[in-house]
């Protein structure tokens, strides 16, 4: 958030106070809920406060968890909580002028509790064997996932957290899936892919002027598209790769004062 901030300076001086308690929200990780939209610097920030209080509520959530020892009934309390958040928020939530709670983990609690389903399933070993069945579920999952997000929103929407989910459990199982999502490119990329999130628009916004001199008015939309992805694809892949390494893979092992000098 402090180099969004500076480059903001850069592009659009002077500061002014009201950016400043943007950035103390931001920090926080309290914009969504104070302002009821992202953040001003760097928007797509929205979803890693979702995940934040997503972290705060995780212990209760394990714990009751754990608390249904039955496998059959822990399994159906599941499917029916996701269910009823979905429901919850296409019926009810979507239907409030509450801004914030729309864009809090009320709205999303109904993914994170497929993610908890799906360690249920992978721990037990309900996903042991791989077949070409997997796969099968796996595409239908992410071809139905895309399609209810572009055209069916409203209707299948309630279905959404289990679409995810069988496209997850396609690609854990399923010989070509798994193959796929196995191959060094992918898998170093999917280790990106947050930093690549946070700080793509950052990128694109520093190398506006090159998109401009790059887009035309005359060409058609997918050869203008095309030209500008050939060359913000590389750039942004380079930037936040260098970005991946010295921000957050030092973060994602043990603490530095705990490593021994020979690892």
């Amino acid at each position: 958030m402090l180099v969004c901030l500076a480059l903001f300076a850069i592009n659009a001086p002077p500061i002014y106070r009201d950016t400043l308690e943007h950035v103390l929200a931001s920090l926080f990780y309290v914009h969504n809920a104070i302002y009821s939209r992202g953040s001003t610097l760097n928007g797509v920030t929205w979803s890693l406060e979702i995940e934040v209080q997503f972290y705060i509520v995780a212990p209760l959530l394990a714990m009751l968890f754990l608390s249904i020892r039955n496998t059959v009934v822990r399994r159906g309390v599941l499917i029916a909580a996701i269910y009823g958040c979905a429901l919850f928020t296409q019926k009810i939530l979507w239907a409030t002028q509450m801004e914030a709670v729309k864009m809090s983990l009320a709205a999303y609690l109904q993914y994170f509790l497929a993610g908890f389903l799906l360690a249920d399933l992978y721990q037990s070993g309900a996903l042991k064997r791989a077949n070409w069945t997997w796969d099968v579920l796996g595409l239908a999952g992410a071809t139905m996932t895309l399609l209810t997000m572009m055209y069916w929103r409203g209707p299948l929407y309630c279905a959404l957290p289990f679409l995810v989910l069988a496209f997850y459990c396609g690609a854990f199982r399923g010989p070509l899936l798994q193959r796929i999502f196995t191959t060094r490119p992918i898998v170093i990329i999917g280790g990106m892919c947050y930093t690549i999130y946070l700080y793509h628009v950052a990128v694109i916004s520093v190398f506006k002027p090159i998109m401009r001199g790059l887009a035309s008015p005359n060409a058609p939309l997918w050869v203008d598209l095309g030209i500008q992805a050939a060359v913000f694809v590389p750039l942004i892949l380079l930037i936040c790769s260098v970005l991946f390494v010295y921000t957050e893979k030092p973060f994602m092992g043990k603490p530095f004062w705990k490593r021994s000098r020979a690892t």
